[in-house]
């Protein structure tokens, strides 16, 4: 072994500093002999004059960037080829570590920089020899430890970037992330700055709290990303993946903080000073129920924080949770109702692998689609957006089955908006399928029996909120799903229950499950006219169910039948191509030529007229000779109103606004008469005569027109829909 070559000096006399060139050499020089070493190369006692040098005031506080940048990469290798024993005092390391941290670390946000590659060597080196543990055994080293996470995540977020808009090299991420993982496994204990500053990157997943997001203490941990603000994203954040790694390559140390966490979030909300406020409408509970809960808005707005939060570490490392899903599962039993409806929302949505970004878009159910959806190729859109992309790493009712057990038992909630709250939830799970792990052919069965009962609930917001989870399911799963359990029309089946939610007595209740039963056999109808014969079983007397309602004679049922028959199930805008206005010597209108179709289908092969005559036949096919006789009312009701209304639109005409020359008496006596026959078909009658009033008054000579078309035995369908 011999010493080290470089024997410059690197220290001056005050008032005779060494020229800042001359400094520049000797210290490149020293950095790339130090380089070039191993332990074995050197002894200790060869580093002993450069080591005590190198950590001088005059080149710590060095002005020149250069310098600071040369003595970092000379100090990181004294550090490594002195490891595991570091040359110096506490506040020797302390003034090495504050240089890294508050100089030469955050200057690699900016990858334009003259000495990056200093800064990148000096962070590989942090990184691999994990000389950053020195830091953790250092009295009063809060501040510095902070300040790195901080460092580290605002470089990643992007909220300091080089002018240039250069990024960031994987390699950074990388070494960054190694430094954080090693600094939380070897530090005894870590600042609660700390956990805010990682756990606050998983709300980075929802754009909408970016703004809104105040974490006690961190206002360092988030800063807005100028990437984030549209995260439609096939990659996640490099700040998300770099907390997601430290969560999940240290999951014991952090699941004690998360809970920790979590814990005071909820100690703070249920014991702060009351507020004098007003009681929501929404919570009809007695006093006892908010007792022991949220006082304040605040309070609320910070629980929903943290259980946003839970969502989110559930998908990215749902180890960190094994202490705090107890604490939610007590929840499901709190006292408190706004604490119990949290807890309902927030488990299903972590069973349904639902994160912060919320829930991914909706399944396509159009039923004036053209061509049809269909089982075999599904028209469903593939969401490719990871943050609302449903996930769950593994099956909730097995990792945690007592607190899954305690979640179902919500069914039984004496409150009704947590029993439509859980009702939501089971729906999404069903939806989900889980956050895509699947469900056991029991457990499915189950799910489905429940949204069946909760469908007949006896407090209609349950009973809405299970007919619109039927609606959030994809056309395959309702029939894969739903109908493997029983057909429309088999008696206690959860299709049935739907079909029976047509009559209820709750008018949000009946609008609900016949739009969304019309909008199911819509979107099947292409499968019944293929002769799928499972689908004509399970989904094919739909219209009889809904046309049936019509007996009950009830105004609002009636307009709201005639509304699903012509959006549903026999949309006027079927199919949606755009026709050019084409006349053949035989008057027919409908054939196309050169117009544009949804889908992939030759709009010059397609008679317009031919596909919804098709569509129709097959629907009154399906139909039973009660719901027959129903249907073909129809025409003979739309043609008795025509004459009504022609009367109505001459008296509008006479009427003239109000402005009438002779026969003043006679002419509103008679308007008042029409306008009495149609109010007393509609459910707002006072409403309804205020209105065709208004309309009579209004004297829009072109909206009698167009109505005219609408009604006249000589329009074309093309006429017919254009005035409509």
């Amino acid at each position: 072994m011999s010493g080290l070559r470089f024997s410059e000096s690197l220290s001056w006399r005050a008032g005779n500093p060494i020229a800042i060139a001359d400094l520049l050499r000797r210290l490149q020089a020293l950095a790339k002999e130090l380089r070039e070493l191993d332990q074995e190369d050197i002894p200790r006692e060869a580093f002993t004059k450069v080591a005590k040098e190198l950590v001088s005031p005059n080149l710590l506080a060095h002005k020149d960037k250069g310098v600071k940048a040369f003595v970092a990469c000379c100090l990181v290798d004294i550090l490594r080829l002195c490891a595991p024993d570091a040359p110096y005092t506490e506040q020797q390391l302390k003034d090495i570590f504050d240089l890294l941290i508050s100089t030469i670390l955050p200057s690699l946000a900016d990858p334009s920089h003259a000495y990056n590659n200093q800064h990148l060597y000096a962070l590989s080196s942090l990184a691999t020899v994990k000389s950053i543990v020195l830091l953790t055994d250092l009295p009063s080293s809060e501040a510095l430890i902070i300040n790195l996470f901080v460092t580290f995540f605002d470089t990643l977020s992007g909220s300091s970037k080089a002018s240039s808009g250069e990024q960031l090299g994987k390699t950074v991420e990388f070494n960054m992330t190694a430094v954080l993982v090693t600094m939380v496994d070897e530090a005894s204990t870590l600042p609660m700055e700390v956990i805010d500053i990682v756990v606050a990157q998983f709300l980075r997943a929802d754009p909408r709290a970016l703004g809104a997001l105040g974490m006690k203490g961190k206002k360092n941990g988030l800063i807005a990303d100028e990437r984030q603000t549209t995260l439609t994203l096939k990659d996640l954040p490099p700040a998300y993946n770099m907390a997601k790694t430290i969560c999940n390559s240290c999951p014991e140390k952090m699941a004690q903080q998360i809970s920790q966490y979590f814990n005071e979030v909820i100690v703070d909300a249920s014991t702060s000073a009351p507020k004098k406020t007003t009681r929501r409408n929404s919570i009809e509970d007695s006093d006892e129920e908010n007792a022991g809960g949220p006082n304040t808005e605040e309070d609320m707005k910070e629980l929903r924080k943290a259980h946003q939060l839970l969502r989110e570490l559930w998908r990215a490392s749902p180890a960190v949770l094994q202490n705090v899903i107890p604490q939610l599962e007590a929840e499901l039993s709190a006292e408190n109702v706004q604490l119990r409806l949290l807890a309902t929302e927030t488990l299903g949505d972590i069973i349904s692998g639902i994160g912060a970004a919320g829930l991914p878009p909706a399944p396509s159910m159009d039923p004036a689609c053209y061509p049809p959806g269909s089982l075999d190729n599904s028209s469903e859109p593939i969401n490719e957006n990871l943050l609302t992309k449903p996930s769950s790493p593994q099956p909730f009712p097995q990792a945690h089955p007592h607190a899954y057990a305690t979640f179902l038992g919500r069914k039984h909630d004496k409150s009704p908006i947590v029993r439509a709250t859980w009702t939501t939830g089971i729906g999404r799970i069903l939806a989900t399928s889980a956050g895509g792990v699947g469900l056991g052919r029991e457990e499915e069965e189950r799910i489905v029996n429940d949204l069946a009962r909760m469908m007949s609930d006896a407090d209609e917001k349950v009973r809405v909120a299970a007919v619109k989870a039927v609606g959030r399911l994809s056309f395959r799963d309702v029939f894969s799903k739903l109908g493997s359990l029983g057909s429309v029309a088999e008696a206690g089946s959860v299709l049935a229950t739907l079909a029976e939610r047509c009559r209820d007595r709750k008018h949000i209740v009946r609008m609900e499950a016949m739009k969304i039963l019309g909008k199911l056999w819509g979107v099947a109808s292409g499968e019944i006219m293929a002769g799928n014969n499972n689908v004509i079983t399970i989904l094919g007397p739909i219209p009889t169910k809904i046309l049936e309602t019509s007996y009950t004679n009830d105004p609002e049922i009636n307009i709201l039948l005639e509304h699903v028959l012509y959006e549903q199930l026999l949309p006027l805008s079927y199919p949606p191509i755009k026709v050019k206005s084409v006349k053949s010597s035989n008057g027919d209108s409908q054939k196309l030529n050169g117009s544009q179709v949804a889908g992939e289908v030759d709009p010059r092969s397609i008679d317009l007229d031919k596909i919804r005559t098709e569509r129709l036949l097959t629907l009154v096919k399906g139909l039973d000779e009660k719901a027959k006789k129903a249907f073909f009312a129809f025409p003979f009701r739309q043609t008795q109103h025509a004459k009504v209304m022609k009367a109505f639109l001459e008296r509008c005409e006479d009427y003239n606004g109000g402005v009438m020359d002779t026969n003043e008496s006679k002419i509103k006596d008679k308007m008042k008469g029409l306008i009495e026959h149609f109010a007393q078909l509609l459910p707002e009658r006072t409403k309804a005569v205020t209105d065709l009033w208004k309309f009579a008054k209004t004297h829009d000579r072109r909206s009698y027109q167009l109505i005219r078309f609408c009604m006249a035995p000589e329009s074309d369908y093309r006429t017919m829909f254009k005035a409509f």
